[in-house]
């Protein structure tokens, strides 16, 4: 089935048609003749577009979008009016209101579904977009805790263990300060192409913040992580990344902290605080290593406590 689709129109005629037309191309269809009952109707279904008319009795378009507008959960769905005021001072004042398409009484039911696609594609391609860091292609830090919380339930689920890195780049300033932003934002992106080709696909790549990135390894255990990430390290030390535009290579190395589920926690508050305070003994230890979370390791240097 494709997205939720609400129709509100106060001629039961329309509805039926839409609804017809709607659910025959496989969207989820919910309807009704009353606005006031749409309100309750949003919160209930959750629709991915609504489809309105302006004129009705209880409460006309305007104030039925309007009412959207006004909530957090509900000022972001996508909404079409569908209206016989065709005028074009009617419409001027349609768009006015912040509505994304408007559609004149009678018209095609081929150009609304048109329109409908056109208008939930361009969702999807924000939606995608919001997902991902615009430098360096990698998850936003959002999406990174949506992504560990939704691992965190499959491995509850499955029984199956997973490991969370946490990775720096060494003396990142550096490279700001010696070679110009322009290089350090190349050498982030390079990083994250590195990474992306050396780890597994069902690996999750996020960029935490700055130079700080976290690596979701599913059904990974903490020692074969640690397999995996000396690995990454080694080849990491051994090769330069080429920025063209200046004729320069510029080499990196990067630590890495190390947490895993279940045995270092069960939440992700407490596996992102263990990966980072294992990152924190990796930085101090002399950097360009990977170090796991252990008890022992934290109680033999408790001034390296962090947070």
């Amino acid at each position: 089935m494709r997205e939720t689709i609400l129709i509100v129109d106060d001629d039961p005629s329309i509805v039926n048609a839409l609804v017809f037309a709607l659910s025959r191309e496989g969207y989820r269809v919910h309807s009704t003749t009353s606005a006031r009952r749409a309100t309750e109707l949003v919160n209930e279904v959750k629709p991915d577009l609504i489809i309105s008319d302006i004129t009705m009795p209880d409460m006309n378009g305007y104030e039925f979008f309007n009412h959207l507008q006004n909530d957090e959960t509900t000022k972001m769905i996508p909404f079409i009016f569908v209206s016989a005021k065709g005028e074009i001072t009617d419409r001027i004042q349609g768009f006015k209101t912040g509505v994304d398409d408007y559609l004149c009484k009678p018209f095609e039911i081929r150009e609304l579904l048109a329109r409908i696609e056109r208008l939930l594609g361009r969702v999807d391609m924000y939606k995608d977009l919001s997902r991902f860091d615009s430098l360096t292609g990698a998850l936003t830090r959002r999406t990174f805790e949506e992504t560990l919380e939704k691992e965190i339930q499959k491995s509850r689920l499955s029984g199956r263990p997973f490991s969370l890195a946490m990775a720096d780049l060494d003396n990142f300033k550096q490279v700001n300060d010696t070679f110009g932003h322009p290089v350090g934002d190349f050498v982030l992106s390079s990083f994250v192409d590195f990474l992306t080709k050396n780890l597994r696909e069902d690996d999750a790549l996020a960029r935490y913040g700055g130079e700080e990135f976290f690596i979701i390894m599913p059904e990974v255990t903490k020692q074969k992580a640690i397999e995996i990430l000396e690995r990454i390290r080694r080849t990491l030390d051994e090769i330069t990344f080429y920025y063209e535009k200046e004729d320069r290579h510029v080499h990196i190395t990067s630590s890495f902290g190390l947490s895993g589920f279940p045995e270092d926690g069960a939440n992700a508050e407490v596996l992102v605080k263990k990966a980072d305070e294992a990152l924190y003994l990796a930085k101090s230890m002399g950097r360009n290593t990977v170090v796991p979370y252990t008890d022992q390791l934290l109680l033999s240097k408790p001034h390296l406590r962090v947070g």
